[in-house]
């Protein structure tokens, strides 16, 4: 990997510093063109072996576009800095939890609920407290978008891909019953049950029938005295 040099580092971010500024000074900046700059910039940095100056870099950028009101800018820097596979834990907790800040303030449910996910696989695997608490906003944030589809999703905008359709969000909606109900199965039998019958059902709406027979066999592990 090559070695960062002063001289090479120093103009890239010299070059970096006038493209935020440009971007700044814009009053409605070309979404489509900062996604394709930030992707070269992050190309060239990772050259240099120095991602870390990007993601700085790329962070104050967006808080600054925040400050000037430029959300949907910031939005995109944030959703590009979160699938950076180097950051650590817990720089990738601190910049998902902007970019949740980010959408909330929008009311962008989307991205709300794309946020929400990230939190979710940063806690499966180490605080239950915050993990069960995250699988509670998502079936929010689901239930949300599957009650008044159109309504909350009719201001997405995104460089990278469409929006599901609502059968897909209606089945992510019933996934997401069942991961709670996993994770209550002992704490909380009872609201597991609860999670679970709901994730049955929407199951066999969707005529999902192998997710329902999955769904059931983890309730009769609640309804089975140990």
């Amino acid at each position: 990997m090559p070695k960062i040099t002063e001289i090479n580092l120093n103009s890239l971010n010299n070059r970096f510093a006038g493209f935020a500024h440009q971007t700044k000074r814009h009053k409605a900046p070309d979404i489509y063109y900062v996604s394709a700059q930030l992707k070269s910039f992050e190309k060239q940095y990772k050259k240099l072996d120095a991602i870390d100056f990007f993601c700085d870099k790329s962070l104050q950028l967006a808080k600054d576009l925040d400050e000037k009101g430029l959300s949907d800018i910031s939005g995109i820097i944030y959703s590009g800095l979160i699938k950076i596979p180097t950051l650590t834990k817990e720089k990738k907790e601190a910049i998902v939890l902007l970019g949740l800040k980010n959408a909330e303030k929008k009311g962008d449910n989307i991205h709300i609920l794309s946020r929400i996910v990230d939190l979710k696989y940063l806690y499966k695997n180490g605080n239950k407290k915050k993990y069960i608490g995250i699988l509670f906003k998502e079936e929010q944030q689901l239930t949300l978008i599957t009650e008044k589809y159109q309504q909350r999703t009719s201001g997405f905008k995104t460089v990278a891909r469409d929006k599901n359709s609502l059968e897909k969000y209606t089945f992510r909606l019933a996934a997401s019953k069942v991961d709670l109900g996993k994770a209550l199965l002992r704490s909380n039998p009872e609201v597991a049950l609860r999670k679970l019958q709901e994730a049955e059902q929407i199951f066999l709406s969707l005529n999902k029938t192998k997710e329902a027979s999955f769904a059931q066999s983890l309730i009769s592990q609640i309804n089975t005295p140990t």
